[in-house]
């Protein structure tokens, strides 16, 4: 996405951009990054750019890591850009991205979900000409509990498994509280595909994954590969694992009895994003879905 009238683009890895700012490591932010003509500067966490430099194998002399509250200029066609990273409680390595200069203040929220810390930050800040916002969830039917509320309905779920193996749907970063949560209280780690367990290594959590099936009750795959894989097998329909789903599209699935879905959400609901937008003064606020 091209941010207002600048040569800056957020989520979309533009050759000629005059930088590219990454708010967080999901393959759907990610876009045009396997181009054969990277962009010159692209801007994102420290955490997000282990994951790029490591994982995806881009330039590490392209990547400029910021740290919540720390700011870079870009010079985008002569004019300076002054951009820095505030915290977007969404998956390990989000940010937003506020950008000022002579007559523009942006703010590109990319994925986030609303706290304390966020209201905090997104509060000190002057009244913006634009502000692209994650409208993800941003519907009336949409109410979520709070993360909190939501790891201990799962945590719940867990214990009354029965001697079940759990398979928990996980992305190939996010959703790490519920990781941590369930390894403080069981003690095991989870077992993962080696895609995953690269990344949770590369983060800093390889503690709450393990390679050793045999070691741990506990997986942890993507959904949609638990979806495809358990429809077919005699061990789903005689209902011996417990699959645990935390999604805020959980509404919109259908119940097996093996299937448990949480409204667990690492993105704002209809009332938190309503809230925010009460915080943060926008002359213009441009909708982000998905």
């Amino acid at each position: 996405m091209r941010i207002g009238e600048t040569d800056i683009h957020a989520d979309d890895f533009v050759s000629r951009a005059s930088a590219v700012l990454v708010s967080h490591y999901h393959r759907d932010h990610l876009r045009g990054i396997k181009r054969k003509r990277p962009p010159k500067q692209v801007v994102c966490s420290p955490l997000t750019a282990a994951l790029l430099e490591k994982v995806e194998r881009f330039d590490p002399d392209r990547l400029y890591p910021l740290d919540i509250g720390e700011s870079v200029e870009i010079n985008d066609r002569g004019r300076v850009v002054r951009v820095t990273a505030l915290d977007a409680n969404h998956c390990p390595g989000s940010i937003m991205f506020y950008l000022e200069s002579d007559g523009l203040r942006v703010l590109y929220t990319g994925d986030f979900r609303l706290n304390d810390v966020v209201r905090r930050s997104v509060k000190a800040l002057p009244p913006l000409d634009v502000l692209y916002l994650d409208a993800t969830f941003d519907a009336p039917h949409y109410r979520f509990p709070s993360q909190k509320e939501a790891v201990e309905e799962v945590l719940e779920l867990m214990r009354r498994r029965d001697g079940r193996t759990v398979y928990l749907a996980i992305y190939g970063i996010g959703k790490n509280q519920i990781l941590e949560a369930a390894f403080r209280e069981f003690g095991h780690a989870f077992y993962t595909p080696p895609d995953k367990r690269r990344v949770y290594e590369t983060i800093g959590m390889g503690r709450l994954i393990t390679p050793d099936r045999a070691a741990t009750p506990f997986r942890a795959y993507a959904r949609g590969y638990l979806e495809h894989y358990f429809q077919w097998t005699r061990e789903f329909r005689e209902g011996r694992p417990l699959i645990i789903v935390p999604t805020g599209w959980q509404d919109l699935r259908q119940t097996h009895d093996a299937y448990r879905y949480v409204a667990y959400s690492e993105h704002c609901d209809h009332a938190e994003l309503q809230a925010f937008r009460r915080l943060v003064q926008a002359a213009q606020v441009v909708k982000i879905h998905g």
